[in-house]
Formats: structure tokens, sequence, C-alpha cells
């Protein structure tokens, strides 16, 4: 019957579906690197640095703050995680790199709609003591986020490894 035979033919698995090759220690490792980086040297020194160049908790100062952290932290961490992320799976730089291009005006935006307000209350209200421990909560759910845009690639045949 030609029904059960259009059901056998969508029922397997079609060259765009990633294959199963267990678990990635390499990339797990790498992935773990960059965010003990980050999270461990990267943050922690920015916002120290924000805070000694800039003192206090007035609206403006913690705005000026608020923003050079998203325009200059925020975007190195951004690019940086996405371009990690897409190596990691065995995509061409050049792949990479147009696609880091590509989503960055995007991604920066929604950094800015979330980033701030989040920074408007860790420079203003969040003792520097528990900061680093609400900024790492507050990376962990971004980099859900983050790992979305990164894998929303056009054109999936310029994956050359890791699938």
């Amino acid at each position: 019957s030609t029904s059960s035979q259009s059901n056998n033919s969508v029922s397997a698995t079609s060259p765009s579906e990633p294959k199963d090759v267990g678990f990635d220690y390499r990339r797990l490792l790498a992935a773990g690197a960059v965010g003990f980086f980050v999270g461990g040297f990267v943050y922690p020194r920015a916002y120290a640095k924000l805070d000694a160049i800039w003192h206090g908790s007035l609206f403006t100062t913690v705005l000026k703050k608020s923003i050079v952290e998203i325009a200059t932290v925020g975007i190195f961490v951004n690019s940086l995680s996405m371009a990690s992320r897409g190596l990691l799976v065995g995509r061409d730089a050049d792949g990479v790199a147009e696609h880091v291009v590509r989503e960055m005006p995007e991604v920066t935006l929604n950094d800015a709609r979330v980033w701030l307000p989040y920074n408007m209350v860790a420079f203003s209200v969040i003792p520097i003591a528990l900061r680093p421990a609400t900024t790492a909560m507050m990376e962990s759910c971004w980099q859900a986020y983050i790992s979305l845009r990164s894998n929303d690639y056009k054109d999936e045949a310029k994956v050359t490894a890791g699938l």
C-alpha cells in the first residue's frame, strides 16, 4: 500500500539530523574551560574594575557601569561563547565568524534587555560579596539563550566533525 510506504520513508532518519555519537568529553572540557574562564576571571574582574572606575550607586553612575559592561564584556563574552560552541561541534572558522557577526546585533539587543536591569540592581543593591553568585545564576540562564543562538545555523552542511 502507498500509505504504509510513505510512512516508512518519513520515519527513517534524514541526513540533516545529527547522529548520536555518544558523550563528547572534549566538548564538555572545552565548554567547562570557557565557563570557568568567564565566570571565574572575566566577570569578577570586570565588575570590580567598573566599581573602581565609577564609585557609588547613584543612578547615573550605575547606568554608566551597566552600559559599559554590556558594550564591552557582554559583546566579548557572547562572541567567545558563540564562536567556541560553533568550533566545538566542528564548524569551519569562516562559517563560525559569519554566524557570530550575523547573530550579534540581535544578541546584543537582548543582552541589553536582560543584563541592563540586572546590572542596575547588581551595581546598586546587591552587595559585592554576593554579586559573583547572582551573576553566575544569571549567566547560567543567559547561556541557555546563547546556546540557542549559537546553534541557529542556516547551512547545516558546514559541520565537518562532531556530529
